[in-house]
């Protein structure tokens, strides 16, 4: 007789396979002697935090070519934890998906989440059905037809940005002469710098996060600023006069604060002394040092000015400050090139999308009805508010008609 092997295990009943043949063993429940004398193989089953250590180590090697950021591969790892526990609750684990399930994966994304964000987490979960096959882990990938969810917002349409008087707006709410207390004007000394950080030279919300003084060249001919973006690329920014001053300022406040260096955490993963911090500290200035600020505290930072400004909306936050530089950039009249340069684009195609913003607004045809702007004499405003029907002259008749 030859061994079972238990392929399944659950509420203490074991199924098993003795000559390709599926039976079901009940331990301790009137089981037939020739079964009890049988050696069960039981085949572990990886729990949910033993499957996402290894897609871990897989990823460290697949994505990027092994130099995919942290920020990167958490977001792989938590899109890809939460459509593990979705499995879970309908009793099913990756080794038993077929492709309906992960179609039925993709409408319950839609249901949850904006289209974008369904389609961004649909990409993870692909990415991890592709590596598991790739890697002998499943006999076959249930995800590889599955496409994203169809997304018929236009391109230029996502990119979000707020008015020249609201951005007028924000610095003057974040200046520190119009606060009272310290503790309101070394946060407002703080927002001020990563406010014009975003929105007068384009940095994305982790790019501020991740700054540290060792990146900072301030000095009296202009300073520099080296930034560690996307596709773990460094670009040099060069700061004007506002943008530095605003940072000397702060940098000065921070002082009291006694910041050490970190190791830039899991999600930063840039080691070194940060530039800007979190204000949880002692009230007297003194004791706790401030630690690196978070990416949510950025982003909170950033939209209780929107909030005040009547600028947040669905879809407007801290990145639309981004998408204000550089769509105004463009629109003053900002070399393409160097606005692709300053925000760190791969890709020129990828700055297109201002050009196309700000050639809208100025070729707006709306622009060429300016007839509707000129207004009647009194005698034609008179008649039309009067309660007797103007006669139409029959020499000069409607140009259009009636």
């Amino acid at each position: 007789m030859t061994q079972p092997t238990v392929i399944e295990q659950a509420n203490g009943i074991l199924r098993f396979a003795q000559n390709d043949t599926p039976r079901w063993y009940v331990a301790g429940e009137n089981v037939p002697a020739a079964q009890t004398e049988m050696r069960l193989t039981v085949e572990h089953v990886p729990t949910i935090d033993e499957v996402l250590a290894q897609f871990a180590e897989w990823l460290r090697f697949e994505v990027a070519d092994g130099q995919g950021s942290a920020l990167t591969l958490k977001a792989y790892l938590d899109d890809t934890k939460q459509h593990l526990l979705w499995l879970a609750e309908i009793g099913l684990r990756p080794a038993q998906v077929t492709y309906e399930v992960v179609l039925e994966y993709r409408r319950w994304l839609v249901e949850q989440y904006a289209v974008s964000t369904a389609g961004r987490k649909l990409t993870s979960v692909r990415r991890f059905y592709d590596i598991a096959h790739a890697r002998g882990a499943l006999a076959q990938n249930p995800a590889a037809r599955v496409k994203s969810p169809a997304d018929r917002t236009d391109e230029d349409e996502k990119i979000k940005y707020i008015s020249r008087l609201q951005m007028q707006k924000v610095l003057v709410l974040s200046d520190e002469q119009y606060k009272h207390t310290p503790n309101e004007k070394v946060k407002a000394l703080r927002d001020q710098a990563m406010l014009l950080l975003a929105m007068r030279h384009g940095l994305r919300e982790i790019e501020i996060v991740r700054l540290n003084e060792e990146n900072l060249k301030l000095t009296a001919e202009g300073g520099e600023l080296r930034v560690y973006g996307k596709r773990s690329k460094w670009r040099t920014i060069h700061l004007v006069a506002q943008t530095q001053v605003a940072i000397e300022k702060w940098l000065a406040a921070r002082k009291m604060m006694h910041v050490a260096a970190d190791d830039g955490g899991k999600t930063v993963g840039m080691p070194g002394t940060p530039v800007f911090v979190s204000l949880h500290w002692a009230d007297n200035g003194h004791g706790k040092g401030g630690t690196r600020l978070s990416t949510r505290g950025v982003r909170s930072a950033i939209d209780g000015y929107l909030v005040k400004v009547g600028a947040k909306e669905p879809g407007v936050s801290g990145h639309a400050l981004r998408h204000c530089f550089g769509t105004w950039a463009v629109y003053d009249g900002a070399d393409l090139r160097a606005v692709s340069k300053e925000m760190g684009h791969g890709d020129i195609n990828t700055t297109m999308k201002y050009s196309r913003i700000t050639d809208a607004m100025k070729s707006n045809p709306a622009k060429y009805m300016t007839f509707l702007e000129g207004s009647l004499t009194e005698d034609e405003v008179a008649a039309l508010n009067s309660k007797k029907p103007v006669k139409r002259s029959k020499k000069y008749p409607s140009p259009i008609g009636d």
